[in-house]
């Protein structure tokens, strides 16, 4: 039997929900060492004394407490005595025993969460500066870009320190970006391709409009010189998608009725082509955007007011993460079977690299030098593929660009402005 693509990328997920059982406290807890430790350095530091030992300062700013400092100390000692003997790290409280950094936890964790963070940052420069405002894909990479900002700054929080609401806060993110993926492969491709690409909502109209010059489709590289038209009537030009030019008459003159059927007048110019323009199918996102959040809410709801479940949680990631990593897997085949390039594929090579790195995930080992650990790793692998991701992104735009600018095999006709055709460079400038 022949497993698909699809298929293979969803197994590691199916392996991580499998290994999702309900815990109730880490082994490192229950050792009765440790339990002593924590209450005698209490007694003997917090509770009954008078003059309790003094935190410092860095410490207090990231409002560390006696008590706390005490649990911290006896995890390093505890650890330490194990070492000693020969016997196994522990995890406490679900975590590797990590030496503090400045009073920063998982140091390791907090240094990749900011590089990822970073690489968003750069990812949201690189849109603004190369991402036309009319491209029908923009606002919803541009908030991809800022969900990743958000996301990224809990997770770093979340690592520096580990309460309830940064942990909550973490969670949420990270689930929040994991449905927005969802969103992005059930609406990747669904660009817009209209004039606003160009020269505004108005296309080629506008106060210089009458000063362009549109070649017809016919072959006969003949210019129509927007001033050969007649001054009394109103013409709306867009460019479609196989490169030509229509010409719609939409008034016959300033004192024509709003509510008048649009006539084609009678003139020499009728031989240019109808057009066969991509529809712009960008609002299909919006009924699944809708659809995402009522889940999400819902989600969020279910886990602060009527049961936290670590379980349900990692179930519900994995679930949407696989759907995800197919929806973009399916994506990247059908586009590279369209545009026959390797840069076609590359979201389908970027979710392969994601699934891989999550084996970081199911093979968790103690940290190395006490601060790197398997997940600290994950987060590091996670930077380069957002980096490819954004690159994907500008290409693929500037290809959508350069089709409707007549480049990339849009086929004669083109856009001829001022007798000077222009190529996709010039639309996304």
């Amino acid at each position: 039997m022949r497993i698909s693509t699809p298929t293979l990328s969803l197994l590691p997920f199916l392996v991580l929900s499998g290994l999702c059982v309900p815990i109730l406290a880490s082994r490192g807890d229950q050792l009765i060492e440790f339990r002593d430790c924590v209450k005698y350095c209490i007694h003997q530091n917090c509770a009954y004394n008078p003059t309790p030992t003094p935190l410092p300062l860095h410490l207090r700013l990231l409002f560390w407490t006696c008590p706390q400092e005490c649990d911290y100390s006896c995890q390093r000692t505890i650890t330490a005595e194990r070492i000693t003997h020969a016997l196994p790290i522990e995890q406490f409280h679900g975590k590797w025993p990590f030496r503090r950094i400045l009073g920063v936890q998982e140091p390791f964790s907090v240094l990749f969460s900011l590089a990822n963070l970073y690489a968003h940052v750069l990812g949201l420069r690189t849109l603004k500066k190369e991402l036309p405002r009319g491209y029908g894909m923009r606002r919803y990479y541009m908030w991809f870009g800022y969900l990743g900002v958000v996301c990224w700054v809990c997770s770093a929080v979340f690592h520096t320190r580990d309460f309830v609401l940064t942990e909550r806060a973490d969670y949420f993110a990270a689930g929040a970006n994991v449905l927005r993926g969802c969103g992005g492969g059930g609406g990747a491709g669904e660009g817009k391709r209209s004039d606003d690409l160009v020269g505004g909502k108005g296309g080629a109209g506008g106060s210089g409009g009458r000063k362009k010059k549109l070649k017809s489709d016919d072959g006969d590289g003949d210019a129509i010189g927007l001033d050969d038209l007649d001054r009394d009537e109103t013409y709306i030009v867009s460019a479609v998608s196989s490169g030509s030019i229509v010409s719609e008459k939409v008034a016959s003159s300033p004192h024509a009725s709003s509510s008048s059927t649009a006539t084609t007048p009678t003139t020499k110019y009728n031989h240019i082509s109808p057009p066969t323009t991509t529809p712009d199918r960008t609002h299909l996102l919006a009924p699944l955007f809708f659809f995402l959040l009522f889940l999400y809410f819902s989600h969020i709801y279910y886990l602060s007011f009527i049961r936290w479940s670590y379980t349900y949680n990692m179930f519900i990631n994995v679930l949407i993460g696989a759907l995800t990593n197919i929806l973009w897997t399916i994506f990247s085949i059908r586009h590279y079977r369209k545009l026959k390039k390797v840069w076609a594929a590359w979201p389908g090579l970027i979710v392969t690299w994601l699934v891989m790195a999550m084996s970081l995930e199911l093979l968790d080992f103690p940290p190395v030098g006490d601060a790197l650990d398997a997940h600290s790793l994950w987060h590091a692998a996670t930077v380069a593929p957002t980096v490819w991701w954004y690159k994907f992104v500008v290409r693929d735009a500037r290809r959508e660009v350069e089709e409707l600018g007549g480049g990339g095999g849009a086929g004669e006709g083109g856009r001829v402005v001022g007798g000077k055709k222009l190529e996709g460079k010039d639309l996304m400038s």
